[in-house]
């Protein structure tokens, strides 16, 4: 890049790298801690609901619920993070896209090129018309004219 005299990580790349080990340092904390948390949840709901069951249903469902949980909950945060994360950046795409098309100055370069696509194709067709045989389309030729013409007038 320019202005750089060496590969020597810049007081930005600094902070960032900060940033992410302080997000690793807390995520590595928090997300087993929450796990488990979400675990006793999942046995203490296990054992409200079946408090007075016996059956064989139960006792598989006691220790279910929180094998669920465990297995569950991990899979459904990785898809819902990685669907989070596509639909943020479909959304930035969708803005970019929308102040591309609607700068004022970009819409006008599109309007323009548009109207000198238009009066290019007028042209191939103004010249060429009569080669082709349409005798009922010949006859108007002077309407069909002033029809595509206010096309261009109105551009």
């Amino acid at each position: 890049g320019k202005g750089k005299k060496s590969g020597a990580p810049t007081t930005k790349d600094k902070g960032l790298d900060v940033v992410a080990s302080k997000k690793v340092v807390v995520g590595g904390i928090l997300v087993p801690l929450f796990y488990v948390l979400y675990l006793g949840i999942g046995i203490l709901i296990a054992e409200l609901i079946l408090r007075n069951e016996t059956s064989k249903l139960a006792e598989v469902l006691r220790w279910a619920i929180p094998v669920g949980i465990a297995i569950g909950l991990p899979i459904y945060l990785k898809v819902g993070l990685h669907a989070g994360d596509k639909m943020r950046q479909s959304i930035q795409s969708i803005l970019r896209l929308q102040t591309i098309l609607f700068s004022s100055s970009v819409a006008t370069e599109l309007k323009n090129e548009r109207k000198k696509l238009h009066e290019k194709v007028l042209a191939l067709v103004n010249k060429h018309f009569h080669e082709f045989d349409f005798p009922e389309r010949v006859v108007n030729f002077e309407n069909e004219q002033k029809f595509l013409s206010s096309f261009t007038d109105s551009m």
